[in-house]
């Protein structure tokens, strides 16, 4: 089963998405995925592992762990995760996946840093993106970027999916703002934006919390 928890800051859905899998006895995560699921043994025991995408940067180690001491308490293992490189998940692991919108910007501008965003020729290019961005812009690299980028992400999120029975996406809702940005966070909104999309279709559920109380969407 593939669900999908989506909020804004703040709002409960990290809470909400591990609790999912540990359940709310602590252990028992197969009473969120049907009942009789792969993965749970005798008394619940549930082989949990946690997919972070933050990477740790000087001023959030003490932070993060802080995060994977208190996760491993509840039962994950901590697998961090930056790039689209193939992962060797445990098929009948509860795997959660924190969270979208980092792993969308470790994809995207990892490959700006590094110098990957100029090889122009080496990008996906058509007619018109799916993306929307217009053919006949000034510099139309940022629509080729766009188009590249999400195409790395979906083929990593499809492979993670198809690998593992039960897994949990957990998304903030950074598309609603309606602010104005700078064209780099717009294409990355967009490939966000179609990241989630794409997700929520291959969901059996979609969640979203608001200040702690989660409203099925799908």
């Amino acid at each position: 089963m593939v669900i999908l928890v989506i909020g804004g800051a703040d709002s409960g859905k990290s809470e909400y998405a591990e609790q999912l899998l540990v359940g709310e006895s602590g252990g028992l995560c197969g009473e969120n995925f049907g009942g009789e699921v792969d993965g749970c043994g005798e008394a619940g025991f549930c082989r949990r592992i946690y997919i972070a995408t933050m990477p740790a940067t000087k001023e959030a180690k003490v932070r993060i762990k802080r995060h994977v001491e208190r996760r491993a308490q509840m039962g994950f293992t901590t697998i961090e995760y930056f790039d689209d490189a193939p992962l060797a998940l445990p098929h009948d692991a509860f795997v959660l996946f924190e969270d979208l919108p980092n792993y969308v910007a470790d994809i995207m501008f990892s490959g700006y840093k590094s110098g990957e965003y100029e090889k122009k020729h080496d990008l996906v290019s058509d007619n018109g993106d799916s993306l929307g961005n217009e053919q006949n812009e000034p510099d139309n690299l940022a629509g080729e970027w766009c188009q590249f980028s999400k195409n790395r992400i979906v083929t990593a999120i499809d492979r993670i999916i198809d690998t593992c029975a039960n897994i949990v996406f957990a998304t903030g809702d950074l598309c609603s703002a309606g602010s104005f940005y700078e064209k780099e966070v717009t294409d990355y909104l967009k490939v966000l934006g179609h990241v989630q999309q794409h997700i929520a279709k291959r969901a059996d559920r979609v969640i979203e919390v608001v200040a702690g109380v989660a409203v099925a969407i799908k």
